[in-house]
């Protein structure tokens, strides 16, 4: 990896190679040993411990790979400026079960965990996780940003979903789980309102233009039994916000779940739209 490296608060310009010895290998029956571990680790914030009313905590150390921009070219042809310098995480394969009957190793697992937030015991706290932000590069002029590629089976974490019934106002927590139901016999609609756009924000780590979406699944049995859903301050919609109940005549025809994407448009305002 080239890339300015510190140690003991110097730079090292260069070649950086961080490579672990590998395990030792065994010519008898006995287990060969393990390769020996790389940890690239930062020291955690000293405590406060002095009582103050005011003193913080001091934060956790930083860990930063820097790789080198692409040089520029500045002559009269056509030749493109220098790509910049890539960085390449991977874990290592599974070993192959070369005789016998047993099964080759596992890959290796790639794990990035943001940090988790700091507990509060004097009172109640709002702290949120730490984020993990993945971010592609951006086009010049006319190009395109780049791509982020999901390889792979994609794998998710389901929250149990929101079951209501009568009319209710949703919460962002019900939202952010991805999937509310709805179970009504009232003969007529039931509305869900959304969250005020205050609500949203508070209740996210998202900025300006992010957006999230989650679906509506109409259980009713009733064709009168649709489910509508309403704004709340600062939060408008776009789209047809009925819901049709799972009747032969009309969900069963135009279907009874809907999905929506809601879009963060500024610091407390929330826009809805209905996407499918």
């Amino acid at each position: 990896m080239r890339a300015p490296w510190t140690q003991g608060g110097q730079y090292l310009e260069g070649e950086i190679d961080i490579r672990p010895d590998k395990g030792g290998d065994s010519s008898t029956t006995a287990a060969a040993s393990n390769a020996k571990d790389t940890n690239l680790q930062t020291g955690a914030g000293g405590a406060n411990t002095g009582g103050g009313a005011t003193g913080a905590g001091g934060a956790g150390g930083d860990v930063t790979i820097a790789l080198g921009a692409g040089g520029a070219t500045n002559n009269t042809g056509s030749d493109a400026g220098g790509a910049g310098g890539a960085v390449t995480i991977t874990s290592g394969a599974g070993g192959a079960a070369s005789a016998g009957t047993g099964e080759g190793g596992a890959g290796g697992a790639v794990t990035i965990t943001a940090g988790a937030a700091g507990a509060s015991t004097g009172g109640s706290s709002t702290a949120a996780g730490g984020s993990v932000v993945i971010t592609s590069g951006a086009g010049d002029s006319s190009g395109n940003d780049g791509a982020i590629r999901l390889v792979g089976l994609q794998v998710g974490r389901q929250a149990a979903p929101a079951a209501l019934t009568t009319s209710a106002t949703l919460t962002i927590a019900q939202l952010l789980a991805g999937i509310v139901t709805g179970t009504h016999s009232a003969g007529g609609t039931q509305t869900y309102t959304l969250p005020t756009g205050t609500l949203m924000s508070g209740g996210t780590e998202m900025s300006v233009g992010d957006y999230f979406d989650w679906t509506l699944i109409n259980l009713s049995a009733a064709a009168a039994d649709t489910l509508t859903v309403a704004v709340g301050a600062t939060h408008t919609v776009v789209g047809g916000m009925v819901v049709q109940s799972q009747h032969a005549t009309t969900g069963a025809l135009y279907g009874a779940s809907a999905t929506f994407r809601s879009r963060m448009t500024a610091a407390t305002t929330w826009v809805t739209y209905r996407i499918s």
